[in-house]
């Protein structure tokens, strides 16, 4: 099946007025309601596809927002192209582009594979600067025709993947990754050395283990200790320790061409819910489980 049998030009609108992802859905609803009969439509539709994006985002980093809802009882997949004339800010992050998808509660498969096809197209930078200069649905249906994107493969990791992650160097102390972690919001770092290879990770744990002595992790009981002293111990320490002192090595990671299943299998098989990406032994991206969860499981 090719992209292109999904889509119409007339359900392809370039938008001038919208400040929000929320003002266009309105928009993409009433217009997929003026051209189809939906079990569900007009303000019941925009509730439920509201309801699907309050769960999680639907934005990918590739500036593609692509919200979906499954409805019962109808036998048939819409999808409506919303293009902003100027981009709409999300969270920090742009969306360029919305492909809002209406599919039947059966065709899960069906989505996750156009959703594989649509990043796939969003990622050719010189394809999406055709689409993003055309002046209406007819152009932007003929730019995609001629690409013919297939909807047949299955997502990948590169294709949910966070491909911008921060990382540290080995040779950085442990108070560089306090802040590290601190400014970024995140719990885990891929760490790389001089030549920007992966050669580890390093995790939110594993600093604060520096503050915990070998002999208590040997006790069941740790009633008698003060409570701030490991902290006090880990604050000491801070600018001694380096991350290579205290990170795990390099052998468990994924690559961008490995499967979703793959991913998943390894993250269950050594109970990590956090995987550096890397490609010739550069990090690339990094991979969690609550990446898997939003945007494949609960998409």
């Amino acid at each position: 099946m090719q992209l292109i049998s999904l889509l119409e030009p007339k359900l392809i609108y370039f938008d001038t007025n919208s400040d929000t992802k929320t003002d266009a859905l309105k928009i993409m609803v009433d217009l997929i309601c003026k051209h189809y009969e939906t079990p569900r439509c007009r303000d019941d539709l925009f509730e439920l596809v509201l309801k699907r994006e309050q769960e999680s985002s639907t934005v990918y980093p590739t500036g593609l927002a692509i919200p979906h809802v499954r409805i019962d009882n109808f036998d048939d997949t819409v999808i409506c192209v919303c293009i902003p004339r100027k981009p709409i800010s999300e969270n920090g992050q742009l969306i360029k582009i919305i492909f809002l998808i209406i599919t039947d509660n059966s065709s899960a498969k069906l989505y996750l594979n156009i959703v594989s096809a649509l990043i796939r197209m969003s990622r050719d930078s010189a394809v999406m600067g055709q689409i993003l200069s055309q002046k209406d649905g007819h152009g932007v249906y003929h730019v995609i025709k001629q690409e013919d994107y297939k909807v047949k493969e299955d997502l990948t990791v590169k294709d949910i993947m966070n491909t911008s992650p921060p990382t540290i160097r080995d040779t950085a102390t442990i108070k560089e990754l306090a802040e590290l972690l601190s400014s970024q919001n995140i719990v885990n770092l891929p760490v790389v050395n001089d030549k920007n290879e992966f050669v580890g990770e390093v995790d939110i744990l594993q600093y604060l283990k520096v503050g915990v002595p070998d002999y208590l992790m040997l006790m069941n009981n740790l009633k008698f200790l003060p409570s701030f002293e490991p902290f006090e111990q880990l604050y000491s320490k801070e600018d001694e320790v380096l991350i290579k002192d205290i990170m795990t090595g390099p052998e468990l990671n994924l690559y961008p061409d490995n499967s979703i299943i793959e991913a998943v299998f390894r993250m269950i098989q050594h109970k990590k819910t956090f995987f550096a990406v890397t490609e010739n032994k550069k990090v690339v991206g990094t991979l969690t489980a609550g990446d898997i969860f939003r945007k494949v499981v609960r998409a």
